[in-house]
């Protein structure tokens, strides 16, 4: 009697042990099922982020060339522009008519 105890309670034992592993292999799936799903998700939201980024980069490359050329160009409209004539509060406006004369002719 003592024998046959001693299986069935071993054959108790095991069943017990192996319905705990079955549920412990459950929920290890269902989380890795979970993991997999958030990764899945937060990687998505992150290649949509990248892409906005890389667009608004895009964006902002063409601008800074455009002010460039731009600057490029108010540059060189400034070195063919006329000299401006400091006034001071001794001087007639004749006299600064007569300057614009002047600069006028000579160019």
């Amino acid at each position: 009697m003592l024998v046959g105890f001693k299986k069935s309670g071993t054959t108790l034992f095991v069943r017990k042990f192996m319905r705990v592993m079955k549920k412990m292999k459950a929920e290890l799936h269902e989380h890795r099922y979970c993991l997999e799903k958030n990764v899945e998700q937060r990687t998505a939201l992150l290649m949509k982020r990248i892409a906005v980024l890389e667009c608004c980069n895009a964006t902002l490359c063409d601008k800074l060339v455009q002010a460039q050329k731009e600057l490029v160009s108010q540059r060189r409209l400034s070195a063919h522009a006329l000299p401006v004539i400091e006034s001071y509060p001794k001087v007639d406006r004749v006299e600064h008519a007569d300057k614009w004369d002047e600069l006028a002719n000579a160019i």
